[in-house]
């Protein structure tokens, strides 16, 4: 639930950076979603990590991105 805070915080331009963890080209495939939340928050930035297809989670829960897009299932809520 911190990434959400991370990134509603940074949305009000009240914090400055949201990592966001992508895995392969969605991050190329979402970049006009990207380019409409800088337009929207000038004062926000984005950083990007690249997340492992096989552990795709990983940095997620350790907290080194904020938000993740990876097309996949967790049967955990954690």
């Amino acid at each position: 639930m911190q990434g959400i805070a991370t990134a509603q915080a940074t949305a009000d331009g009240t914090a400055g950076t949201l990592t966001l963890g992508t895995i392969g080209p969605h991050s190329t495939q979402i970049k006009n979603v990207l380019d409409l939340f800088l337009a929207r928050h000038p004062n926000a930035r984005l950083q990007h990590r690249e997340i492992q297809p096989a552990s795709p989670l990983d940095l997620l829960k350790s907290g080194e991105v904020d938000v993740a897009t990876c097309g996949c299932r967790s049967a955990s809520p954690n």
